[in-house]
């Protein structure tokens, strides 16, 4: 229950509106429990898993988050109340580097200038042709 509050505190505070809370397990380990879980709730991004946690590695500091069911997952278990400032700001920065809006407006951008210089050259080929 405080992991709950926990993580919906985080999400809250840092403003992350595509977060969702979900029910999962935390792995206790390798060595003689390898299996053995606890439940936990997690944070959940439904973006490209992948890049996100590959924009997350890459912060600094380093960020390790798990993939699975093509969701990036963080369990707050795993992170000191002291590195959730620095949490935070690498997930702002990975989620604004992988948003899929971003990635639209760069497309819709080029494809606006290359219009753009195909009518500056027939410009040029009528004016100087």
């Amino acid at each position: 229950e405080e992991l709950r509050r926990r993580a919906a505190a985080f999400v809250e505070s840092h403003a992350f509106p595509d977060a969702a809370l979900i029910d999962g397990d935390s792995m206790l380990g390798g060595g003689s429990t390898p299996q053995q879980t606890l439940a936990t709730t997690l944070i959940a991004f439904d973006r490209d898993a992948v890049a996100l946690e590959r924009a997350l590695r890459g912060s600094d500091p380093p960020v390790v988050a798990r993939i699975e069911e093509d969701r990036l997952l963080i369990d707050l278990r795993t992170v000191h109340p002291r590195e959730e400032h620095a949490l935070a700001s690498a997930l702002r920065t990975a989620l604004s580097a992988t948003n899929p809006a971003c990635e639209n407006k760069k497309t819709e951008v080029q494809s606006q200038l290359s219009t753009l210089l195909f009518r500056m050259m027939g410009l040029y080929w009528l004016s100087f042709g």
